[in-house]
């Protein structure tokens, strides 16, 4: 027996093992020989009964019926009667065995008893041939051109082609498999001449993209032809905005679909992405991608060729150069995340510029829309700024993101011309908006006798949060220039996210005027909160805590040692993140003092 008989044969065994009786009605007589030669064996030894037009309905039923009389009633009947017929050509002769057991037959639910010669060939046949040819072989069989013995031919070649040659030579006979292997590996085209293999290969492209390859005189060939039409597939159902593309694509839905699993495969994989690489540079420049007008939306359900990414950045760069839209600002965190991010970092940094540059114009944009119409106090602006999960300061980070990723990125005047406007506009903006909120701060400030209630200055952090726990044990005090609330506030975010345990509490201080290193670090001494000091000396201001100058590191060392009246370890954060565990202990006699 052939593999689509043998699925047919499991079918009938299942029904009468699930049911007893089953009623297999076959309008087309498309399974007559296989009925008149099944054995009581093949069929879960169910006693077989066939229906034949010269005899009748009668005679069948005579026959059953006698045999029924010699039935041991005490165990479930199995009776397989096979008929010939429609089931409305019956006319009830067998109703009473239809009720007491199953029917089988053409379009029959559930699908189990669907006997239908397409479904039976697309259940045994699914899982030798790829989706295209699958189902050219199932509309063909739907249009009377193929026969049951004739499907186990075909299943036959198909099965032989899983073990055979193309086996040998890619280790595997699974379409998909042979396919993307051949695509990546030019290594195997030898194996492939010397196995006279070339013509197994363009017929599995052949049967699985729905486009004919057959012809093609040598490996490199066929895997130029093959690529080309995967990744042109791949883009244009994709893009699908009615774009015509250059070269034919397969007219089988299920086909394009192949063409565009298999181009996704082929990316997503480690062993293959450089060839997808390699091939996308080439045939984009093929498909002359830069002359198609093709639009944002198209272009962001496109992944297949690194030219079109770079034109979809043109094109968002462009559209939040007019207006910042939170939609495009989620399409640009996608791709930061994409495929040709992952592969190429100038187009990952580009998009990074990107994100960020639309994050200043929307903070900006969002700030001056909260500040038209209101009058503002400096307390209000200070809350705005650092409470809440929208807090103003949001925008100094994105600038701070904007300004580092600029510096990674290589910027050429003449390729990004779009990415510059939108820098510098985002720029532009976020300077205009600084100075807006110091021109409002700074009066309302004084307006409250330059005093916020109920926030932290600077020069009392170490009295408030240092002092008091120095005396009950260890600390911790780190000193870092520089370090603004906003990223602080990052610092948070990133600290609770990778150590989810720890307890983290920010507070939000108003620095010592004028803010500049030598005086903020003073400001974080022991006994700042008593007042400092400034002296002119040599042309640079000197800070001075209790008429001691405090402007060197080792000046504040000394202070912080003499204040505290014990042991104290001076290191650096590059030292301590010379640690290779993160739960290392270090005593605290081993470290080394640094300056």
């Amino acid at each position: 027996m052939g593999i689509v008989t043998d699925k047919l044969i499991a079918l009938v065994r299942a029904q009468v093992a699930k049911h007893g009786t089953v009623v297999w009605y076959d309008p087309d007589g498309a399974y007559a020989d296989v009925a008149a030669a099944l054995m009581p064996d093949q069929v879960g030894a169910a006693h077989m009964f066939r229906h034949t037009p010269r005899e009748g309905f009668f005679a069948l039923r005579h026959e059953i019926e006698q045999h029924w009389g010699r039935l041991d009633l005490n165990a479930a009947p199995r009776l397989l009667i096979y008929v010939p017929l429609a089931q409305s050509k019956a006319f009830h002769a067998l109703i009473e065995y239809e009720v007491g057991g199953v029917v089988m037959q053409p379009d029959q639910s559930p699908p189990e008893c669907n006997s239908a010669l397409p479904a039976l060939a697309r259940a045994a046949l699914e899982p030798i041939f790829p989706d295209a040819r699958l189902a050219q072989i199932v509309d063909e069989t739907a249009a009377g051109k193929l026969s049951l013995a004739e499907l186990d031919q075909i299943a036959e070649r198909g099965a032989d082609a899983q073990t055979g040659t193309l086996a040998v030579v890619f280790g595997t006979g699974n379409a998909a498999e042979v396919m993307l292997r051949f695509l990546s590996d030019e290594a195997l085209d030898v194996k492939i001449t010397e196995r006279g293999a070339l013509h197994d290969v363009a017929k599995v492209f052949t049967d699985a993209l729905g486009i004919d390859f057959n012809g093609v005189p040598d490996p490199k060939g066929l895997r130029a032809r093959a690529a080309r039409q995967v990744l042109a597939t791949d883009f244009f159902e994709a893009t699908a905005e009615g774009l015509t593309s250059p070269i034919p694509l397969a007219k089988q839905p299920v086909a394009r679909a192949a063409a565009v699993e298999l181009a996704r495969q082929w990316r997503n994989r480690r062993d293959s992405a450089p060839a997808y690489i390699k091939w996308a540079g080439q045939i984009q420049t093929e498909l002359s991608l830069s002359a198609i007008e093709i639009g944002v939306d198209a272009l962001a359900r496109s992944e297949t060729f690194p030219a079109a990414e770079t034109r979809l950045q043109v094109l968002i760069e462009e559209a939040l150069l007019k207006r910042v839209s939170t939609p495009f600002l989620d399409l640009v965190r996608t791709r930061i995340g994409g495929f040709w991010s992952m592969q190429k970092p100038e187009i990952k940094t580009r998009w990074e510029v990107i994100l960020n540059a639309g994050r200043v114009l929307q903070e900006a944009g969002r700030i001056e829309t909260a500040l038209k119409g209101k009058q503002w106090t400096a307390s209000k602006l200070f809350a705005e700024y650092v409470y809440g999960d929208n807090a103003w300061c949001g925008l100094d980070t994105a600038h701070r993101h904007l300004e580092r990723d600029v510096h990674r990125y290589d910027l050429n005047p003449e390729q990004h011309a779009s990415l510059q406007r939108l820098i510098a506009q985002a720029s532009a903006q976020y300077a205009a908006m600084i100075n807006r909120l110091a021109e409002l701060f700074v009066p309302a400030y004084k307006d409250e006798d330059f005093t916020l209630a109920d926030v932290q200055l600077q020069a009392d952090i170490y009295r408030s949060f240092v002092a008091e726990r120095v005396r009950k044990g260890r600390v911790a005090y780190i000193l870092v220039d520089a370090f603004r609330f906003e990223m602080a506030r990052e610092f948070v975010t990133l600290l609770t996210s990778a150590e989810p345990g720890w307890g983290v509490q920010i507070t939000p201080a108003l620095a010592t005027p004028p803010t500049i290193t030598d005086v903020g670090m003073a400001a974080l001494m022991p006994g700042a909160e008593d007042g400092i000091t400034l002296t002119f000396e040599k042309g640079a201001l000197v800070p001075q805590i209790g008429g001691k100058a405090v402007r060197t590191a080792k000046a504040r060392m000394e202070r912080i040692k003499t204040a505290v009246g014990a042991e104290i370890v001076e290191t650096t954060l590059d030292e301590i993140a010379r640690c290779e565990h993160r739960h290392s202990v270090v005593s605290w006699r081993r470290l080394r003092s640094s300056s």
